[in-house]
């Protein structure tokens, strides 16, 4: 009786104590990490009490009575599929990812192109030949085949942003890569920050 409320008590304590630590990374999932490989590492780190729980469980009562009961086994092959998931996820993740296009301002009466440089995580506005401005560059939080876009961007400490616009705003910029058209738009409402709903015409980069 005794052994069974000791094991009563631990259990009630470690599920608080989980129940905490999964708050705290799930605020930090949401509210913090604010790129694709961030994410993935808090909410693995989030389910951390998970497995634990059946590792300490299966040390104490003994990991063959466990595996007679169904729904354990269910559960580890559950966790397993995720981490699989996960880490193929992470190793396909922005930073590994390069990409150059060419892009040229809406109504450019000059027609000169600039190029725009993606690779270990960000993607980089790379002034024309004979500009002697340096690049300008954001932490990209989506890289695939249909889009490229950075995470959500403040004037207030973006040189990017300061770099195009004049006026205090949060933005993100996103590539289209079916339409090879790059924009900039309003983090709030995805909205296209171009009055004219403009957006820039892009190639990519020729090997030299």
């Amino acid at each position: 009786m005794k052994k069974q409320n000791s094991a009563k008590g631990f259990k009630i304590i470690y599920f608080i104590i989980s129940a905490l630590w999964m708050v705290w990374w799930g605020a930090l999932l949401y509210l913090v990490a604010n790129t694709m490989e961030k994410r993935i590492f808090a909410f693995f780190v989030m389910l951390f009490p998970i497995p634990i729980y059946y590792i300490l469980k299966g040390f104490f009562i003994g990991s063959k009575e466990i595996m007679k009961q169904p729904k354990y086994i269910l559960i580890i092959v559950v966790l397993g599929i995720i981490a699989f998931v996960g880490w193929n996820k992470i190793d396909i993740s922005t930073k590994d990812k390069e990409l150059v296009i060419e892009c040229i301002l809406p109504n450019d009466p000059e027609k000169e192109y600039f190029m725009i440089q993606v690779s270990n995580g960000k993607m980089c506005f790379i002034p024309p030949s004979g500009n002697d401005s340096k690049p300008v560059c954001a932490d990209v939080s989506i890289f695939n085949s249909d889009i490229v876009k950075t995470i959500d961007l403040d004037s207030k400490s973006s040189a990017l942003v300061n770099a195009f616009f004049d006026e205090e705003m949060e933005i993100y910029v996103k590539l289209d890569r079916k339409t090879a058209r790059l924009g900039f738009y309003h983090s709030n409402n995805d909205e296209n920050v171009h009055p004219k709903n403009d957006t820039l015409n892009c190639r990519k980069k020729e090997k030299l």
